[in-house]
């Protein structure tokens, strides 16, 4: 099944994979960078590393993005 979605996916989307995870190191305006990936059974990159945010950017950001919803 994990195959049958990863084949689609680079099927449909030519060589360049669709990436919607901002968060992730290997997404780049919207474009995974990575050559290859493999999807889990709910169909998520298993090669997604998070960026590390230090406490005071991810405060900033969580303050922002309350103020955003909030309005």
């Amino acid at each position: 099944m994990v195959a049958f979605l990863e084949m689609i996916c680079y099927t449909l989307l030519g060589d360049n994979m669709k990436c919607e995870n901002v968060f992730c190191i290997y997404e780049s305006d919207g474009i995974c960078t990575l050559d290859e990936i493999e999807l889990d059974i709910l169909g998520q990159c298993t090669e997604c590393i998070y960026a590390t945010l230090d406490d005071e950017t991810l405060r900033i950001a969580k303050e922002k993005t309350l103020r955003n919803i909030e309005n």
